[in-house]
């Protein structure tokens, strides 16, 4: 478990390593099992100096559009089909 964990908030920092944000990096999440999971990150993000915040969501389409909004710094929810869907379903908008 712990080396999931940790390999799951070295993705994190890896995908977001090129962007800029402030000292709190913050993540929209199913509560089941993804906010959950990240619960766990908490203390290796912290260890970096990053003070993780997370959202839970209900469903499936707010976290999308909280992140399109830029309310989230990024989600953790969904599989690349259910990704690609949602970009194919919102192209154009």
């Amino acid at each position: 478990m712990k080396k999931t964990l940790t390999l799951i908030a070295a993705a994190t920092l890896s995908a977001l390593s090129f962007a800029s944000w402030a000292d709190t990096l913050t993540v929209g999440a199913s509560n089941t099992p993804h906010a959950e999971i990240l619960e766990q990150a908490k203390p290796i993000l912290a260890k970096q100096g990053i003070d993780l915040e997370i959202k839970p969501f209900q469903d499936y389409i707010l976290p999308n559009t909280a992140l399109a909004g830029h309310d989230i710094d990024a989600n953790y929810f969904q599989h690349i089909p259910y990704l690609n869907s949602v970009l194919k379903d919102h192209a154009g908008r």
